[in-house]
This record gives C-alpha cells, sequence and structure tokens, in this order.
C-alpha cells in the first residue's frame, strides 16, 4: 500500500518520533488555549459593553434595550473575527523554532558530554582547578535561574501590566463625601458587572447632599494575549438616606439592582447587587437561581489588589522566590 514519504516515520527516532508527538500537541493545545481564551474575552468585552449600554439607556429614559442587544453582538464578533489568522499564526509559527533549537541543543549536548571526559576528568586536577569549575558551573546554573526569574517576572506584567495607584481612603467634608479604591469581591451571577469582570481598576466615588447623586469615575484595563486596553465608565447613583453615620446610594437597571454604603465611621464602602425581574419584554431576565441572585463587594486597597493579582499570575518558581523575600 502507498505511504506518503512524510507519513512514514518507522526510520525516526525516538527523539525525533517525540519532537513530532509534542509539536502536535503544542498545536493543538495552543488552538484549543486560544479558541478559550478569545471566547472568554469577547463575552467579557461583549457583556461589559452591553452594561455600559443598558446604563447609558437608563440615564436617557430609554426603555427599549434592542440597540444593546447589538452593540453586544457587534463586540461579540468584532473581538472574534480574526481568530483563525492569528491563532494559526502562534500556533504554526514557533514550531520549526523549536526543531531549530531542540537540535541545536542536542549537538550543542553531544559537545558537552564527548568533550567533558577530556576537560572534565577531575582526578588530575588540583584544588585550586577543580574550584575554578566548580565556581564556573555554580555561576552559570545562577545565570540561567536569574534569566528564568526574569523572564517569568516578564510574563506576570503581561498579565497584570499596571499598578493599581488607589489605596482605600474616605474623606469626609461638610455635604461632600469622596471614597477611592478597588471593588472586590465574590460575583458568581450570570450578569458580572465590570469591576470584577476587569479586576485591573480603580473608582473614585464624589457624594453631593446638595444634588442627592453619588458619581462613581472607573478607568478599567483588560488585557488579553494581544494586547491591554484602557476604557473608562462614568456611573451615577441616586441617593437613597444620608446620616451622620452612612451614606446609601443605588442603581437600578434591567435584571438588576445594586446598593452600596459608606459607612462614615469606620471609612468603609461595601455594595450588593441583586437579580430583579423587572424587564419590560416577559422573560428577558432569567433567574440565575438561589445562589447566584446575590453578590456582595467592598472597596479594597488597591494596592493589595494589584499584590494578589500578580501572586495569583505568578508560576510557582516565582511564588518560591517571592516566599523566600517574605511576599
Amino acid at each position: 500500500m502507498f505511504k506518503p514519504r512524510l507519513l512514514d516515520i518507522s526510520g525516526y527516532s525516538g527523539i525525533q518520533k517525540l519532537g513530532i508527538l509534542l509539536s502536535i500537541i503544542w498545536v493543538l493545545g495552543s488552538l484549543f488555549y486560544q479558541f478559550k481564551e478569545t471566547e472568554s474575552r469577547a463575552i467579557s468585552f461583549s457583556e461589559w459593553s452591553y452594561n455600559s449600554c443598558l446604563r447609558t439607556n437608563d440615564l436617557e429614559g430609554v426603555k427599549n434595550d434592542e440597540n444593546c442587544v447589538e452593540k453586544k453582538k457587534d463586540s461579540y464578533e468584532i473581538f472574534t473575527s480574526e481568530f483563525w489568522g492569528n491563532a494559526l499564526f502562534f500556533a504554526l509559527f514557533p514550531v520549526p523554532f523549536f526543531w531549530i533549537y531542540s537540535f541545536c541543543l542536542i549537538k550543542f549536548g553531544e559537545c558537552i558530554s564527548i568533550g567533558s571526559k577530556v576537560v572534565g576528568n577531575f582526578e588530575g586536577f588540583s584544588r585550586a582547578k577543580k574550584a575554578q569549575y566548580y565556581f564556573c558551573f555554580g555561576f552559570t546554573g545562577l545565570s540561567l535561574l536569574f534569566l528564568i526569574i526574569v523572564s517569568m517576572n516578564i510574563y506576570v506584567r503581561l498579565k497584570v501590566p499596571a499598578h493599581l495607584g488607589y489605596s482605600r481612603s474616605v474623606s469626609v467634608a461638610d455635604g461632600y463625601v469622596t471614597a477611592e479604591g478597588t471593588w472586590k469581591g465574590d460575583i458568581t451571577s450570570q450578569r458580572e458587572i465590570s469591576p470584577i469582570l476587569y479586576p485591573q481598576h480603580v473608582s473614585k466615588i464624589v457624594c453631593k447632599l446638595e444634588k442627592k447623586e453619588c458619581v462613581e469615575s472607573r478607568a478599567i484595563i483588560s488585557s488579553n494575549a494581544d494586547a491591554q486596553y484602557l476604557m473608562s465608565d462614568l456611573i451615577e447613583y441616586d441617593i437613597q438616606s444620608w446620616t451622620k453615620d452612612a451614606i446609601v446610594f443605588s442603581k437600578y437597571g434591567i435584571c438588576y439592582e445594586e446598593v452600596y454604603t459608606i459607612e462614615l465611621n469606620s471609612k468603609t464602602v461595601n455594595g450588593v447587587e441583586k437579580f430583579v425581574d423587572n424587564s419590560p419584554t416577559k422573560g428577558y431576565c432569567k433567574d440565575p437561581g438561589p445562589r447566584h441572585r446575590f453578590n456582595t463587594f467592598i472597596l479594597e486597597n488597591g494596592f493589595a489588589v494589584h499584590r494578589s493579582l500578580t501572586r495569583e499570575a505568578s508560576p510557582w518558581l516565582l511564588k518560591v522566590v517571592f516566599s523566600l523575600f517574605g511576599n
């Protein structure tokens, strides 16, 4: 039976067969990873666009959300339109280099193996000569470890590209209160909101008693394998109550309501998000179930959130190095 020459691997060595297997695993794994990553980012980006559109409609008094559904669809298509071109490039482009580097490393290893029997015959060396070789081996090993750690740090910086500049603070004046920090919480609802959807963000809330409103300015960094995106959001809340102990303000949208409290004595800010079936379109708001109807958040120190994100993105070896220095 005729068999194409390229598919006949019976004459290949074990290392070559292993290389072919690893190359196939790399290509398939890379395509799967990039598909899941792109889909996740596309869903997140489209949900953020949709929720932002709903807020704008609420401010303008628009009850029809068809334009928001279209924006959600367009955002998803924009994010996924160039998937196959980028995915195939990143999956296939490194493969020839893997083979070239592997071939060179094998030959380099053969040279070391043969040469070490001549150069590294320690039996006839003096103690000083042996110390020189041990020093070179140790120095080379530490240098390689240093390069690995630097590479890991670069990887982490790509995953967590910015330090979060605001620490948590609450400032109180006569009829005027400001709060700064980063929202953090255990969000499990199907309608995730932007602070939790994009944990790399900073928020500043300004409440004015005279206007009976609180306004939140939010800067958000969304990152993926291709680039980082800087986005902004401006959210207006209605003040429900203002006492000497606390300020309660809220935001109501389609299928959800958000209520926040600034504790003036403890200088803390907390929030809750609840599912509500208030859509003018029957059946539009889908009940997420009892476990996902209620979510809580707290305004945290941005530096602490950044440190937590950095540790989560760090490979295990970098975590070990951090622990040695008490981080």
